[in-house]
């Protein structure tokens, strides 16, 4: 009894020395201004970003920011480790959690494009032996107006996924579990937001094109957009460029820091579609840039896609932002913050991405917003 204590405690100890040390503003050549960023606004946002990280004690943040003209300017601050020895860089590589929606939202647009699906197409055709799913559609799905519970809403494997950071999770048996269990309302009459939508979503997609969904981001989003930053692991190969994100004050955790490393794969396949991708501000700038400016998707798709019910689009939400609604997607996983966020008004995109947890990052995108 007494052995089991001092093993509890120890780690606890342990990883309660580590303290967050303030960052100092750097206020350096930086990043080549543009036309929108000019070195006055460069050196007010990167006040405001130094700011953030101390008063929420966070480890590093990426930002992308790009203009109507498609110039970006990119930068990033603080660090990749806990101690603060790596320097965070524009290439490194961190989990956007839910931000995989959009992409995954575009490849569903994109096989609806080439008739491998339809939106109005019944779930209950790719599963015909579930009963409860009847009059659940593709757009519902899209929408979260299917009614499905989340994944996340079953205790047992949000649990599970925290204590066991190398489980393969399999997203039939995920889906499975959640279609069967009774609607929440019926189809389309509600919103809703559940991560299984979109796992679903990823296994339509391999039902309907009999590709796994890793070669169709690849053929139909990354490759043909130059994503050469964006993966979804641990379904493709995992970049060294992968960092560590960290959570401050755990509630599933003795560690005053928990972290999410590279290896772990339970975050990632209990997510899947509708979680797993990898990314960096630079990839997630350029890639809303071209979805938002008719380079990926036919403008018919795009309407569709930007067509909202209770700020719910297709893989969209609705984001306020001081005075105005942008477009784009919030994401969180354990370890990790990102969000992006296009502008209808004046076509600007700003990405973040964050390697630290709890964060409101929204918070940060309304006073980089301010600046601009």
């Amino acid at each position: 009894m007494k052995r089991s204590i001092i093993v509890l405690i120890f780690p606890f100890l342990l990883y309660s020395c580590e303290k967050f040390e303030d960052y100092n503003p750097v206020i350096d050549t930086g990043p080549e201004p543009t036309n929108l960023v000019t070195p006055e606004k460069a050196e007010k946002i990167t006040n405001v970003i130094y700011n953030t990280l101390n008063s929420n004690e966070l480890i590093g943040i990426q930002v992308s920011i790009r203009d109507r003209l498609n110039e970006s300017w990119n930068a990033s601050f603080g660090a990749t480790d806990l101690k603060q020895r790596n320097k965070l860089e524009n290439q490194h590589i961190l989990r956007i959690g839910s931000v995989t929606k959009i992409f995954t939202a575009t490849l569903l647009l994109k096989l609806i494009q080439l008739n491998y699906l339809q939106p109005d197409q019944y779930l209950s055709e790719f599963y015909p032996d579930i009963k409860e799913i009847k009059g659940v559609t593709i757009k519902d799905l899209l929408n979260h107006s299917s009614g499905i519970a989340d994944v996340f809403s079953i205790p047992s494997i949000f649990i599970a996924s925290s204590n066991f950071p190398d489980k393969l999770w399999n997203p039939n048996h995920l889906a499975k579990v959640c279609m069967e269990k009774k609607l929440q309302f019926s189809p389309g009459s509600e919103h809703a937001y559940s991560n299984t939508n979109f796992i679903i979503l990823g296994l339509v997609a391999e039902k309907a094109t009999g590709k796994k969904v890793s070669e169709l981001f690849s053929e139909y989003i990354i490759e043909p957009n130059n994503l050469t930053n964006t993966s979804l692991v641990p379904y493709m190969n995992t970049s060294p460029n992968l960092i560590n994100g960290y959570v401050h004050n755990y509630a599933l955790s003795l560690k005053e820091w928990y972290p999410t490393v590279p290896e772990n794969t339970s975050w990632a396949t209990v997510g899947f579609t509708a979680g797993a991708m990898t990314s960096n501000s630079t990839d997630l700038s350029t890639f809303t840039y071209r979805l938002f400016s008719g380079e990926i998707l036919w403008d018919a798709s795009l309407k569709l896609m930007t067509t909202f019910s209770d700020d719910y689009g297709l893989g969209l939400k609705k984001i306020k932002v001081n005075d105005h609604y942008s477009w784009g997607h919030e994401g969180e996983i354990t370890g990790f913050e990102s969000i992006t966020a296009y502008n209808p008004d004046t076509g600007i995109v700003i990405s973040i991405c964050c390697n630290t947890t709890p964060f409101k990052i929204q918070e940060l995108l309304n006073k980089i917003d301010a600046e601009l």
